[in-house]
């Protein structure tokens, strides 16, 4: 989709692999004609630090686009922070939109989000970066689709990497707490170790069955589409 026509961000915590684009983000939807200031969510931390001083990074390039391509704004950010806390909590509202947070767990970064998004009727939740933990149920209980980290456990173990074990979902107990949810579709993603083929990405999705989760399944790859996604205007 074009920059510009998003509604907001959310964020959900601060490691650089979910913070590097922001930037992108942020500029292209500028240079695209995109309304400022543009909303930004993320809950209160080192997160909010880094978009508190992300624009400065980038004042050269906004003043040479700014005067080059006559523009009469500038890239800004309206930062929707909020304290984060292990009961689901509505941080945005907007145009029959409700986006609904609550804190994961993820440590050592803390702190760590998981998002739900309302609308129309239907329901996506978004775990972030998480263990399988008992916060996450209490939001996703009943939507239509969870877009849930998936480690493999075993594999992590054997490529010498526990500290990625320790504070990522594994398959198996996603699978078992998904199970008990009522979730319509859970959609896998960032996926560790990183599947190389489709034969690697179905293991994934095996490990996920075997702990029990029998709804639909998809294990995201880039551009994945799931239809059933509300539209956010």
């Amino acid at each position: 989709m074009n920059p510009a026509q998003l509604a907001a961000l959310c964020l959900t915590h601060h490691h650089s692999d979910h913070l590097m684009d922001v930037g992108d983000i942020l500029l292209t939807r500028w240079v695209c004609g995109g309304a400022m200031p543009f909303p930004v969510i993320a809950p209160e931390g080192p997160t909010t630090s880094y978009l508190e001083r992300l624009l400065s990074l980038w004042a050269d390039d906004i003043t040479v686009r700014k005067d080059h391509g006559r523009r009469t704004t500038e890239p800004e950010i309206d930062l929707i922070d909020f304290l984060p806390r292990e009961e689901p909590t509505v941080v945005w509202e907007r145009s029959g939109v409700t986006v609904t947070s609550i804190l994961v767990h993820h440590e050592p970064v803390e702190p760590a989000v998981a998002y739900r998004v309302d609308s129309g009727g239907a329901s996506v939740v978004i775990s972030g970066d998480t263990r399988v933990c008992a916060s996450l149920k209490k939001l996703a209980h009943g939507c239509d689709i969870l877009v849930h980290e998936a480690v493999m456990t075993e594999e992590v173990l054997k490529a010498g990497m526990p500290h990625v074990a320790a504070y990522h979902a594994d398959c198996r107990e996603l699978g078992a707490m998904v199970s008990d949810l009522d979730v319509a579709t859970l959609v896998l993603t960032h996926l560790e170790p990183s599947p190389r083929d489709a034969l690697a990405a179905q293991g994934f999705a095996d490990e996920v069955r075997r702990g029990g989760y029998q709804g639909q399944l998809i294990v995201a790859h880039d551009l994945v589409a799931v239809d059933t996604a509300p539209t956010i205007s």
